[in-house]
């Protein structure tokens, strides 16, 4: 399988860290310039296979390569579960993408990142990823504060312990 995680920052670089610690090759990648079926394009008109796509957004909200409608759908919410998770998309991850409400977010980043190895190393049971799934949309509601100012920003919003609570429970739902 070729994993590329688009973005070498902390969130890109945590979560190359924990799919080598789990024997998982990938290929971190910046400057990305569109993701294309089974492929990304670059920047400097380079094209690398890849069968699975980690975007690591950093500190940025825009996805200038793909169609931000797949994350952003209109009325201002975000369409990923906890952030990371794209409900359709098996092949499709983010981290990084949450603005936390008190404290820093480079640790839940890097749990993100772990979350996100372990549900790609892990070999699934019948119907226990869709059993897993449905208790992710169901922790993902709670995790967002209800939003007093209508900002980009504040859409990805996370209460910094809930989602810390609920992304461990998750993570021990995998193991």
């Amino acid at each position: 399988m070729n994993i590329a995680i688009a973005g070498g920052g902390i969130g890109g670089l945590s979560l190359a860290l924990a799919l080598h610690q789990r024997g998982i090759e990938c290929t971190v990648y910046e400057a990305v310039k569109e993701i294309k079926p089974k492929s990304v394009a670059f920047a400097d008109s380079t094209e690398l296979p890849a069968d699975l796509i980690v975007y690591a957004t950093g500190y940025e909200i825009s996805i200038p390569f793909m169609d931000s409608t797949l994350v952003f759908p209109e009325g201002g919410t975000v369409k990923l579960l906890m952030n990371i998770f794209h409900p359709e998309l098996n092949n499709l991850f983010f981290v990084g993408l949450i603005q936390v409400n008190g404290g820093s977010g480079w640790p839940l980043m890097d749990q993100q990142a772990k979350l996100i190895a372990s549900f790609i190393s892990t070999r699934w049971a019948e119907g226990q990823r869709e059993r897993w799934l449905e208790r992710m949309k169901r922790q993902s509601r709670s995790v967002h504060p209800r939003r007093n100012v209508n900002s980009q920003r504040h859409v990805i919003e996370v209460r910094r312990y809930k989602y810390k609570q609920a992304l461990t429970r998750l993570q021990a739902m995998i193991r």
